[in-house]
């Protein structure tokens, strides 16, 4: 059943036991989920902890989470679609035009809507520890350098490979073209119109007790650092990973999405980037967000066809059905 047919009760009785279900076989240690429709708040709730370590930390609503792959929709081909409505970035265009060191290896042919659709047939992804051996921890300049002198597995546009790769050179595209990084750039076009004060790259020590750790290492949560080795590597402004946020700052992105790009009457995005973040342009790719690929599982099998979605690696998901808002 939808949500859209559901009453709030129904709803929330499935949701509690789907999820204390998990819970009891320690699949994961906590969760937020929030579900809304239009303007309004369906469900909100928080249940178990943040960490299975010794039960630690009650989650909470307004928990931050290490948002993963979803900082590739959500802050990097949201701020690369922004700078095309400027007119500082063309999508047809050559990524060489504005980083002349990408264009090379065979790279030459390879255009920004390719890199936002996952299609440009640069890898997936690079051995990180070897990097951080051959440079330190963090190299900022020296991995997109390491990217750039990659050769292509396939011609632009032929296959859809998802690659952190290519939204870490978008990432350093936004940077090239607009003299802030991609941490500085989200922040006073995205996230300060949109009032998303809970989120942002490298969150502060101050909001470190309401984050939600991704892993132990050596005995202690990694909390507040980025749990993705690459976006480490850049230490923690990366195209691919990176960005921290709460369930309702991501529901204030979505319902600006949903209003054509509009939040509190004020335009914070054109109707054309909403159109290209939402809507298949190729190999059922949005350029942001997944539509109609192999990725879109997680929408289940009852979305309506022009539902779309993203995933990370950390635990997060958002799932978008414009239908039924």
């Amino acid at each position: 059943m939808l949500a859209s047919e559901q009453t709030g009760q129904e709803l929330h009785h499935e949701i509690e036991e789907l999820v204390h279900e998990e819970l009891e076989k320690d699949n994961f240690p906590g969760a937020v989920i929030y579900v809304g429709k239009g303007e309004s708040t369906v469900f909100l709730e928080a249940y178990g902890h943040k960490t299975e370590e010794n039960g630690k930390g009650e989650m909470t609503r307004d928990t931050i989470f290490d948002l993963a792959s979803l900082t590739k929709p959500v802050a990097t081909a949201t701020a690369v679609l922004h700078l095309v409505e400027e007119g500082k970035i063309q999508l047809g265009a050559p990524v060489g035009r504005y980083l002349p060191e990408f264009a090379r290896e065979g790279k030459e042919g390879v255009q920004v809507n390719h890199l936002l659709s996952h299609t440009s047939g640069l890898p997936a992804y690079m051995n990180a520890q070897n990097i951080k051996e051959k440079y330190g921890s963090p190299c900022p300049d020296e991995l997109p350098e390491e990217i750039y002198a990659l050769s292509l597995n396939n011609e632009p546009g032929e296959e859809m490979t998802y690659s952190c790769l290519g939204y870490i050179v978008l990432g350093e595209l936004v940077k090239e073209v607009s003299g802030l990084d991609l941490a500085e750039y989200t922040d006073k076009h995205l996230w300060k119109p949109l009032q998303m004060i809970d989120t942002s790259f490298n969150p502060s020590s101050g909001s470190h007790d309401r984050i939600a750790p991704t892993q132990i290492i050596d005995g202690e949560p990694l909390v507040g650092l980025v749990h993705d080795p690459l976006a480490r590597l850049m230490d923690g402004v990366s195209g691919n990973a990176g960005l921290f946020s709460t369930a309702e700052d991501l529901a204030r992105y979505i319902r600006t999405i949903f209003n054509n790009g509009i939040y509190d009457n004020t335009p914070v995005l054109s109707e054309s980037s909403v159109f290209f973040l939402t809507n298949e342009q190729i190999k059922g790719r949005s350029y942001g967000f997944d539509v109609r690929s192999s990725f879109s599982w997680i929408e289940g099998d009852h979305a309506p066809t022009q539902t779309f979605s993203h995933s990370g690696y950390t635990g997060t998901s958002l799932v978008i059905d414009p239908e039924n808002e």
